[in-house]
């Protein structure tokens, strides 16, 4: 802090005079204002602004910027030091990201204390909104909470183009808003929300659809390693050999606590699920993600060229058709997450569940060279039954 550089300068220069002119007894005066010395502590009270910032007008989106500010510090005991303090002096300001017109004031931060000085935002021209990229998360089981991981939201206004626009609003054909944590409480397994951006009185709208689905689900990362298995819960387990090998991913909050990371060739997933109720012809869903790059974006990989899957504790191999793919889906944009867990629907079969616990296995049977010669095989996240 400058206040306290000036503090020890200033010791310094009393220590240093009293070494040269001071002998035992104390000297007559030592300052004529005790309260202006700063002392470790000190609490900033206000600032006083002694030239504004060169922008106070601003279109929405613009963020707030504090070029031109001076200032001085005003001290609680009375310490006037900090004088003809810059923009580069503050600590931080709010709000910090694209302004909206619903903004008015923006709080200067310094030492503790906030000064609030007026600005004006003004709505810009909007001429149309855009997505660019769906969420993620496509796929969810009644219950499940919305992840809108992942939504790139392009709006094009007269003053230029915002290619990651954050000022939307998600809402169904009735009107209901969503955003990240809401309950999908409804069984739809083509609910269309629309994304829309107002400006000037303008809306704009673009739509995506995700399916929510009555059934049940197992993560695959729900992997139990000790033997301890759930009696009346769905879980994961992987074959013995290959532990070590896979990687649980836990930073990668999707559809759960993440995905695995690392599917090499010969490793099995085990997925037991458990069921109330005897129920036919329920669907297989994998969901997973290409990891296949080539021609700039994501390529299909055919589930028979990777996977081979296996029902109940008999391992009745499952004849899956050659159309059943994982769809390569679009790169994310950048900063906008991980190419790797763009997850897909791969339905590759059905099943009659038992009540109790039904065994599905999906064992990782080859690669799939990419453009750069490099084997691949899907990422996965969950199996879904859907009924």
């Amino acid at each position: 802090m400058r206040k306290f550089s000036i503090f020890c300068l200033s010791a310094f220069l009393m220590l240093g005079g009293c070494l040269v002119s001071c002998d035992e007894t104390e000297p007559s005066v030592v300052s004529t204002n005790n309260s202006a010395k700063v002392r470790e502590g000190d609490v900033c009270i206000d600032l006083v602004i002694t030239q504004m910032p060169k922008k106070l007008e601003y279109k929405s989106g613009e963020r707030f910027s504090p070029l031109g500010l001076k200032f001085d510090a005003v001290y609680q005991n009375g310490f006037d030091g900090d004088k003809g303090l810059e923009a580069g002096d503050l600590d931080g300001w709010t709000p910090s990201g694209p302004l909206t017109s619903n903004d008015k004031t923006v709080k200067l931060k310094f030492e503790g204390f906030e000064k609030e000085i007026t600005i004006s935002v003004e709505e810009k021209e909007l001429l149309g909104v855009e997505i660019t990229r769906v969420p993620d998360v496509k796929s969810y089981s009644f219950g499940d909470l919305l992840n809108l991981t992942g939504l790139v939201v392009r709006a094009t206004y007269e003053e230029g183009v915002d290619e990651n626009e954050q000022n939307y609003v998600v809402k169904d054909n009735k009107g209901k808003v969503y955003v990240n944590g809401t309950i999908l409480d409804e069984a739809n397994p083509e609910l269309e929300l629309f994304v829309s951006v107002t400006s000037k009185g303008k809306t704009y709208s673009d739509s995506f659809k995700i399916g929510v689905y009555s059934g049940l689900s197992v993560q695959a990362e729900d992997i139990i390693k000790d033997g301890n298995f759930p009696t009346d819960k769905s879980y994961t387990t992987v074959n013995e050999d290959y532990s070590g090998y896979y990687e649980s991913k836990d930073d990668c909050n999707f559809t759960g606590t993440g995905y695995i990371g690392t599917i090499g060739k010969n490793l099995e997933l085990n997925f037991y699920i458990y069921s109330n109720v005897e129920i036919k012809n329920a669907r297989l869903v994998l969901i997973a993600s290409s990891t296949c790059q080539g021609n700039g974006r994501m390529e299909d990989m055919k589930f028979n060229d990777c996977f081979s899957a296996f029902i109940g504790e008999d391992n009745t191999k499952l004849n899956v058709d050659d159309s059943v793919v994982i769809p390569g889906l679009e790169y994310p944009a950048e900063g906008m997450g991980s190419k790797w867990t763009n997850w897909a629907d791969a339905e590759f079969g059905t099943i009659n569940l038992v009540k109790g616990f039904n065994k599905v296995r999906i064992v990782c049977v080859n690669t799939i060279l990419d453009a750069s010669n490099y084997g691949r095989t899907p990422n996965v996240d969950r199996l879904d039954i859907r009924f």
